[in-house]
């Protein structure tokens, strides 16, 4: 079974960070996220906020190979940020 990592501890955590990247990120626009990535984590919030760790790799959420830390902000810049 693939490991998985507690990301999103709450909705509002989740909501803070998609309008961190994904409401300024030029893979979507102002109504809809258009990526992969988004979508898995929009998912996260029916296995309580969990990704699996590849996953929270491209999002920025962990180092490669790194262990699993808490970050205390949702504010974190997604590894696949295109700026409009």
């Amino acid at each position: 079974m693939e490991e998985s990592v507690s990301v999103f501890p709450s909705s509002s955590y989740l909501n803070t960070w998609q309008s961190f990247n994904c409401a300024r990120c030029g893979k979507g626009d102002d109504i809809a996220f258009r990526c992969d990535l988004a979508m898995s984590a929009l998912k996260s919030m029916y296995d309580e906020g969990r990704l699996p760790r590849d996953v929270a790799e491209k999002i920025g959420y962990l180092e490669s190979g790194a262990p699993t830390r808490q970050r205390t902000s949702a504010r974190w810049r997604c590894r696949e940020f295109e700026p409009r």
